[in-house]
C-alpha cells in the first residue's frame, strides 16, 4: 500500500469521525444540564460585562465556582460567531473531538515498537483511528456545552506528548544527535497541555503529575539497567522535569 493510499484511508476515517460528530452536534443538541447553563452565563458575563460571574442579574458578583478555561473557550466562540450561538460551540467541539481521534491514532503509533514493519505499524494506527472515529461514548459530549470535549482532548495530548518526549529522551541517552532538544520541546508542550487542562478541569493536574511520575520511573529504569552515577540520573530528571514544569506554569 502506497503512502498516498494510506493518507487517503486516514483522511476518510477523519471525515467519518467529523461527520458523525457533526450529526450528533446538529441533530441532538442538549441544553438541559445545569452545568451547561452555568458555563454559558459565565461566558456571557465575561464577554458582555467583563466580570467572571454566574449571576443572571446585577449586581454581578465575581465567583470561583468553576475554573475559567471552558467558559473562556465559549466566550471566544461567542465573540466570533455571536453571543448565545450554541450551535457554533457544538460545531467547534465536533472539530476538537475529531482532532482527538487523530491524537489517539498518534498515541497508538507511539506505543508500537519501532522494530515492527512500517505496514504493521500503520495498521495499528489505522485501527486506533477507526475505533476512535466511531466511539459514541466520547462523541456524545459534542451535543452539550460541558468541559468533557476539551478535557478529553487535552488529556490525550498530554499522554501523547509525554510519550514522545520519553522516546526522544531515550534516543538522546543512546547518543542520537538532536534528541535532547526535541525531548525538551515535547516535554514543554506536554506541560502546556497539562496547564491548559488544569484550568478546564482542576483534577486534570493529576495527569500532569502522572507525566512527572513517568519521568521518575524512566530515570529509575535507566539507573537500574545501566548503573550510571546518581548525578546523571538527577540531570535527566531535571532535563525532563524543568521544561514540563515551565510549560505547565506558562
Amino acid at each position: 500500500m502506497t503512502t498516498r493510499t494510506r493518507a487517503a484511508v486516514c483522511a476518510a476515517l477523519l471525515v467519518v469521525a467529523l461527520a458523525f460528530r457533526l450529526a450528533l452536534a446538529l441533530g441532538m443538541p442538549n441544553d438541559e444540564p445545569d452545568d451547561a447553563r452555568l458555563y454559558t452565563v459565565l461566558a456571557q458575563n465575561v464577554l458582555l460585562h467583563g466580570v467572571y460571574s454566574g449571576s443572571l442579574t446585577p449586581p454581578l458578583e465575581p465567583t470561583y465556582v468553576r475554573v475559567p478555561g471552558y467558559p473562556l473557550f465559549i466566550a471566544g466562540i461567542y465573540r466570533v460567531f455571536g453571543v448565545d450561538n450554541a450551535t457554533a460551540v457544538r460545531v467547534a467541539q465536533a472539530v476538537i473531538e475529531t482532532v482527538t481521534c487523530w491524537m489517539v491514532a498518534c498515541l497508538a503509533l507511539a506505543l508500537v515498537p519501532t522494530a515492527w514493519p512500517e505496514r504493521r505499524r500503520w495498521r495499528v494506527q489505522c485501527a486506533a483511528l477507526g475505533l476512535a472515529a466511531v466511539c459514541p461514548f466520547t462523541a456524545i459530549y459534542v451535543t452539550t456545552e460541558l468541559t468533557e470535549v476539551l478535557a478529553i482532548a487535552l488529556g490525550t495530548a498530554i499522554a501523547w506528548l509525554a510519550l514522545r518526549a520519553l522516546r526522544e529522551d531515550s534516543s538522546d541517552c543512546q547518543g542520537e544527535a538532536g534528541g535532547r532538544r526535541r525531548a525538551w520541546a515535547w516535554w514543554f508542550a506536554a506541560g502546556l497541555a497539562g496547564g491548559a487542562l488544569a484550568i478546564v478541569r482542576p483534577e486534570g493536574g493529576l495527569l500532569t503529575a502522572g507525566a512527572g511520575a513517568a519521568i521518575v520511573l524512566a530515570a529509575v529504569w535507566q539507573w537500574r539497567s545501566r548503573k550510571p552515577g546518581l548525578s546523571r540520573v538527577a540531570t535527566r530528571l531535571a532535563r525532563c522535569g524543568v521544561p514540563r514544569g515551565k510549560g505547565f506554569l506558562a
